[in-house]
């Protein structure tokens, strides 16, 4: 539920800065939690997100299930950071202390990763 929520916040807030970009609503034809949505509807509105905001939306794909679905990693940010991502990815290691280099993390105007 508490997930649902944050994607839901994050794509109400790109939605509202990317007008081409349709709701989750739109897009799919009934309000979220009114009933079942397969994994590749789900799939298919991220890659709609990402297509439409490919300034603040970055989507990867880490594997696939057992039955062959995709999963995937969406980045929600600004564009700055989405340009930047490898960095913060590295400094996020050094926050968390097993990052294998000896840098310096930069612990002021990191971003939140959730």
């Amino acid at each position: 539920m508490y997930k649902k929520f944050l994607v839901g916040i994050a794509v109400l807030f790109f939605v509202s800065a990317n007008a081409q970009v349709k709701s989750p609503d739109e897009f799919l034809g009934y309000k979220i939690g009114t009933r079942y949505t397969p994994h590749w509807k789900i799939v298919s509105y991220f890659q709609h997100v990402a297509a439409n905001a490919s300034t603040n939306v970055k989507l990867e794909q880490y594997g696939q299930t057992n039955e062959g679905r995709p999963l995937l990693l969406s980045f929600i940010s600004s564009a700055d950071n989405i340009s930047r991502l490898e960095q913060i990815r590295l400094n996020n290691l050094r926050l968390a202390n097993i990052s294998k280099d000896k840098v310096a993390p930069i612990e002021e105007g990191s971003p939140a990763i959730v």
